[in-house]
């Protein structure tokens, strides 16, 4: 079973949000045990709190890598992929490419409105292509 990428390319920096939880909730849905990837704590603890929030419309069992239950949630929000846990899905909403793709079942890769985070998508594109994943992107509205 080849690994399946999605590019969601945002066109406003206010989707972010939105995109983040409607993206993690599906993958949480599809594969269960979801890494929840960015190298910018920040949006890390930004979708903390946009989890907390919207546990009461859909509940998803998380944490960030720094709390005492990382190694039992079946979604982690981290800076850096673990290396002794595995995950069936990988959202990332950082810039950095995970270590290891191929582990994953499908990625979804959030990218942001910034040149940079573009020039970084088309890089794990063709990284992902060279891999022979199935990609597919979407201009979101």
């Amino acid at each position: 079973m080849s690994t399946q990428v999605e590019f969601l390319l945002l066109k406003s920096n206010e989707q972010w949000s939105a995109t983040a939880i409607e993206s993690l909730n599906k993958l949480y849905a599809q594969y269960e045990r979801v890494l929840v990837v960015s190298e910018n704590r920040q949006q890390l603890q930004q979708l903390d709190e946009l989890l907390w929030h919207n546990s009461a419309k859909q509940f998803v069992p998380y944490s960030l890598d720094s709390e005492c239950y990382s190694n039992s949630t079946s979604v982690l929000l981290t800076d850096a992929q673990p290396l002794k846990r595995r995950y069936n899905a990988l959202l990332n909403i950082g810039a950095k490419m995970s270590q290891n793709p191929e582990q994953f079942r499908s990625i979804i890769e959030l990218v942001s409105i910034d040149e940079n985070d573009k020039e970084q998508a088309r890089m794990h594109y063709k990284h992902y292509r060279h891999l022979g994943f199935q990609i597919s992107h979407q201009q979101l509205d």
